[in-house]
């Protein structure tokens, strides 16, 4: 199992389930631009500081699950873009 997937599952156990995993999201934090994870054609600048917050966040991994199972088809979630998280999903299901 990937350093990511046990950190999900052990954020999993450590909060309550009155709790949304959005609450932690670090992309909710009042200086953060939303548009970032959405970049246009181009706007690596965005892309880049949208994936540089992920990358910390710690609801990274629900983050990640909800845009594959949603079947996500633009935007930046968990740090992956769509051809990430089809790859991510793809090494999950083959364990």
């Amino acid at each position: 199992m990937s350093e990511i997937a046990q950190f999900g599952e052990t954020i999993g156990v450590i909060r309550g389930s009155h709790e949304s995993w959005y609450d932690f999201a670090a992309c909710t934090a009042p200086d953060v631009n939303p548009d970032w994870w959405f970049p246009r054609q181009g706007a690596n600048r965005d892309r880049d500081r949208a994936k540089a917050i992920c990358h910390s966040c710690p609801v990274k991994y629900e983050c990640t699950l909800k845009a594959v199972k949603d079947k996500e088809q633009s935007g930046i979630f968990g740090e992956l873009d769509v051809k990430g998280r089809r790859r991510w999903d793809q090494e999950k299901k083959a364990g």
